[in-house]
């Protein structure tokens, strides 16, 4: 198990909301309902700090540099936050109107200091940049149909639609992959709208809000495999998804947007949706956020959930080189086979990898602070060993 409930706040004032957070370096960014962004300190919940009042209806934050968020608004407006002060900035030239209910409308990228928003009308997105200067990007591919779903790749962003759609985009607006899930079976309408993403290591997760999950090697548009993953209504605060790195996810779900709900881990880094771990929330769930740093995930709720917002902790997910050797009599040193299994629950294990070595200790990764099981495999004689281990 990996998932750990931590600590739950509630706002101070207002409607007892915190719809969207930011977790960074230890600190967890909230705006709140009265509305102002708020600074908390992860450890504690200390509140730290308190921005002066800002636009409402904020839907979505992300990092847009090293030291400064954006956030986007049900109406068209845009709002630059300076981390370390929390002197606020908005903008409304070159601004849309963001759409509601959905927990990933807006993805920064720090290395180029832009961020893409979706918008409620169709046809294109918002770009952001550190200029405080908003501009629109129509590509055809989005023609009929709206980005609800933004994550950054490289240097390029990935978009999910309403119309079941999710297409590669470059920061000029040009299309270059560009797929439609599968409607069949079909569970209730024909065009899944795309409420979640993420990548890694060209393999893509996405969720849909029939509550289904599609993986697929990107590069090939090839469809890896399929599962149906919980309960879930886009635009009601009820399903989010939040990316862990290192081919792991968090999801989220309630029923009907209600005031409890479930956050499951996710991994799929090995071509198949593997759900590693859950846990029962205190807490409808707007937004997921994540910070590498202290592996602190902030789960941000709904105006009827028990608290405002409440915190997880997840295990490490990074890679690390963890060594083997084959022997074979003890202290000759000889080639080999090496397939390790990532343990999770009973049921649960999956191949991470499957290496052919050569003589000598050899690094292979594995990811950080998670079980093994390791079979070392001789062809000629046939001969196999095995070992269990924590990485």
């Amino acid at each position: 198990m990996s998932l750990k409930i931590y600590k739950n706040l509630s706002e101070p004032t207002g409607s007892n909301t915190c719809p969207i957070g930011l977790a960074y370096n230890g600190k967890y960014y909230v705006y709140t309902s009265q509305p102002r962004v708020r600074l908390y300190d992860q450890n504690t919940f200390e509140n730290i700090k308190v921005s002066q009042s800002v636009t409402s209806g904020a839907q979505g934050i992300c990092l847009i540099n090293s030291a400064s968020a954006v956030m986007c608004h049900s109406s068209a407006s845009v709002t630059y936050v300076e981390l370390s002060s929390l002197h606020t900035t908005s903008v409304t030239s070159g601004a849309a109107a963001a759409p509601s209910g959905y927990g990933q409308v807006i993805a920064g990228n720090v290395s180029s200091g832009e961020a893409i928003i979706g918008r409620t009308s169709s046809g294109g997105v918002v770009k952001a940049n550190t200029s405080f200067s908003l501009s629109t990007l129509s590509p055809s591919a989005l023609t009929g149909t709206t980005a609800i779903s933004v994550i950054s790749k490289g240097s390029n962003w990935i978009l999910g639609t309403s119309s079941g759609k999710i297409m590669e985009m470059d920061s000029s607006g040009t299309v270059s992959t560009n797929i439609t899930v599968p409607v069949t079976p079909a569970v209730s309408t024909p065009n899944p709208q795309i409420i979640g993403l993420s990548y890694y290591n060209d393999k893509l997760l996405a969720i849909t809000d029939l509550g289904l999950a599609f993986l697929y090697t990107w590069s090939t548009s090839t469809l890896l495999d399929t599962q149906y993953i919980g309960y879930s209504i886009a635009g009601s605060s009820s399903s989010c998804l939040c990316d862990l790195g290192s081919g792991s996810a968090v999801i989220s779900s309630s029923p009907n947007g209600g005031s409890g709900g479930l956050l499951q881990e996710i991994y799929y880094e090995c071509g198949k949706i593997l759900i590693e771990d859950s846990l029962i929330l205190p807490t409808g769930v707007k937004t997921l956020t994540y910070d590498p740093t202290t592996d602190f995930i902030g789960i941000n709720g709904t105006s009827s959930a028990f608290t405002s917002a409440c915190s997880a902790k997840a295990s490490k997910t990074d890679k690390i080189q963890v060594p083997t050797r084959l022997q074979d009599p003890a202290g000759l040193d000889i080639e080999g086979r090496v397939i390790r299994l990532r343990k999770s629950k009973i049921g649960s294990s999956i191949v991470e990898s499957d290496t052919t070595t050569t003589i000598g200790s050899q690094l292979i990764n594995a990811t950080n602070s998670r079980s093994y099981i390791e079979i070392a495999v001789r062809t000629s004689p046939e001969k196999f060993d095995v070992r269990e281990f924590d990485a």
